[in-house]
């Protein structure tokens, strides 16, 4: 018998130190370790210091280093296919994007995922409407007179994007598409590329999210706004009358990006990173360095629940302009 009660207290001795250990408490003392941020974007973009200005704050909130980690290429489906098969224990995240969450899953054989269901969604970041801007050389000065300029010479017009199967070049098609223009695409590596080769002409026209480098350009006459793509106008560009006020009704595009991760992450550690994400989003300081790059100070989606529903209907609506324009990618 002795042998018997040695052998239970042993088993209650185990099972007791399993209950203290970091595995059994991992919900009440998450984040256990340093939590990562795949980001499908290079470094010096904007989701990149916008993710780096965020990681910061929040390292300091949730008491562990937040990792930003560039995993450029193929439109972020690289960085958001390395997040879906991560262990979903809520140390590995995606910011994830319009492109890399509502476009490439419908166009790229490397979205091997299924946007809706491959994540949880944490929070958004962001969402904001683009910028349309033109060499000055363009003789336009609002959207009308360019859609008439284009018109008059189809398919001899470029427009830049960060890439194939990008945001910008999805929204370019559903502006070719309600306008009954035809451009010509010239995608690059990334958007300071786009912005640079409109200043020295070589191409014409680019959509971007407006920042103050831009702006500075605009201001200093190398280019020139013509419209925002948003339902209303922005309040750091009042002057700036959207794509709906000239005349192109049903045309909206958004930047947008926010953080997930994998499917089957614990909620509590969903939770405990929204909680974070939002207090750093309400900071004023935090919200002065985020004008800069162009985030407006619009709160959209701030729950688990409502950034779900934003995912769903951005890839419905992509997907949907996305066969309609008969977009292929060879």
């Amino acid at each position: 018998m002795k042998g018997i009660w040695r052998l239970v207290a042993a088993i209650i001795g185990i099972a007791v130190a399993m209950a203290a250990s970091p595995i059994a408490t991992s919900a009440q003392s998450y984040p256990a370790r340093p939590v990562r941020i795949l980001l499908g974007a290079p470094p010096g973009s904007g989701p990149d210091i916008v993710g780096r200005i965020l990681a910061e704050k929040m390292a300091g909130d949730l008491g562990q280093p937040v990792i930003v980690e560039n995993r450029p290429g193929a439109a972020g489906t690289i960085a958001a296919q390395l997040a879906a098969k991560a262990s979903a224990d809520g140390h590995t995240m995606l910011l994830g994007t319009a492109a890399n969450l509502a476009v490439a899953p419908h166009l790229l054989p490397s979205a091997s995922y299924d946007s809706v269901t491959a994540f949880a969604p944490v929070g958004l970041i962001q969402r904001g409407p683009y910028v349309i801007a033109v060499n000055p050389a363009i003789p336009a000065r609002n959207l009308a007179e360019f859609i008439a300029h284009a018109k008059s010479n189809p398919g001899k017009l470029d427009f830049g994007t960060p890439g194939v199967g990008s945001a910008h070049h999805v929204a370019w098609e559903l502006f070719q598409l309600r306008t009954g223009t035809r451009l010509t695409h010239i995608p690059y590596k990334g958007g300071a590329q786009v912005v640079q080769e409109t200043i020295a002409g070589r191409i014409a026209v680019f959509m971007a999210s407006p920042n103050s480098r831009i702006s500075q350009f605009v201001e200093g006459g190398k280019l020139r706004y013509i419209a925002v793509t948003g339902a209303s106008r922005l309040k750091q560009l009042p002057a700036v009358p959207t794509v709906g006020e000239q005349g192109v009704p049903g045309f909206e595009a958004y930047a947008w990006w926010g953080l997930l991760m994998p499917a089957g992450a614990p909620r509590k550690a969903a939770a405990r990173i929204n909680a974070a994400l939002n207090a750093a989003l309400d900071e004023p300081g935090i919200r002065k360095r985020l004008r800069e790059q162009g985030v407006p100070d619009e709160r959209f989606a701030t729950t688990p629940r409502d950034f779900g529903a934003w995912i769903a209907a951005e890839h419905a609506r992509w997907g949907k302009v996305i066969k309609d324009a008969r977009i292929r990618i060879k």
